[in-house]
């Protein structure tokens, strides 16, 4: 059992920090084993030797030889071998448990770096999508801008047709508005020549042997004759409607004297508006 414990002790190997951090470290001065007794106690049953023989405590194993020629080898080589698979054994523990650690430790600085390039690349691409916004904002505001300014110059466009299309229109309607004028003045002097009058304002003298002479004006004569139309362009060309002639009568008194089952009807609304007017 002794030299079971000695071989131990010489072939066991001390703990790392890095692998066990409860195992304590290894004190020379506290851990020194006293193998003089045992030595003694042996050297009392060993036959004696002479003096210039005697050697040295032997360890390892010279002292496994010396024990099994004492009559203990295969006790002492099972606890040999014994021995030597635990050692065996614990340095594989020992061999594991550093990779491991390394391994943790390898794993651990993995995994901080790629959370380092996981950070730096969120960095990234918050940065290009930021950089994405702006441009997209950037974009939006130009795109904006020319459709304000495409809308501005149709609208300009809208306006300089409008107007054009009203200038035409305004010029159609005026050129229709002096024909019809034209033509209007060109009844009213045909009525006036036929009838012998020298402008729509003068008056015209009627002589008969039997009786005095009657003096009367154009729309006087429009109204005797029953023509609303031509008591319409008179009016409309600057007649007096409140003239009266050598009776006495306005138009409108003539009319009233002349209407018979509402024959003048539409002559007296005529001249009712001119006087009011």
């Amino acid at each position: 059992m002794v030299v079971g414990m000695m071989l131990l002790y010489k072939y066991m190997p001390d703990c790392c920090d890095q692998c066990c951090d409860d195992c304590e470290k290894v004190d020379p001065q506290k851990d020194r084993v006293s193998v003089g007794k045992v030595f003694a106690k042996d050297a009392q049953l060993a036959p004696t030797a002479p003096e210039d023989k005697l050697k040295e405590p032997v360890f390892g194993k010279e002292l496994a030889i010396q024990t099994a020629a004492r009559g203990k080898p295969a006790q002492v080589m099972d606890e040999a071998h014994e021995l030597m698979r635990l050692r065996e054994a614990r340095l594989r523990q020992v061999q594991e448990a550093h990779e491991h650690c390394i391994g943790n430790k390898l794993l651990q600085q993995r995994q901080e770096e790629e959370a380092r390039e996981m950070r730096k690349a969120q960095e990234v691409a918050d940065a290009a999508a930021a950089q994405e916004v702006v441009e997209a904002q950037e974009l939006s505001e130009a795109f904006e801008a020319s459709l304000r300014e495409y809308e501005q110059k149709a609208q300009k466009i809208k306006d300089r047709v409008r107007a054009a299309d009203d200038a035409e229109r305004y010029e159609r309607e005026q050129q229709q508005r002096r024909r019809e004028e034209q033509e209007d003045q060109q009844k009213i002097d045909a009525f006036l020549k036929k009838n012998k009058f020298q402008d729509i304002h003068a008056c015209r003298k009627t002589f008969t042997m039997f009786s005095a002479s009657k003096t009367f004006y154009p729309i006087h004569l429009a109204v005797m004759q029953n023509d609303a139309e031509m008591v319409q362009l008179l009016l409309a060309a600057g007649v007096r409607p409140l003239a009266k002639n050598s009776s006495g009568l306005t138009p409108l008194a003539q009319a009233q004297m002349l209407d018979k089952k509402g024959s003048h009807t539409q002559i007296l609304k005529l001249l009712r508006f001119g006087v009011e007017s």
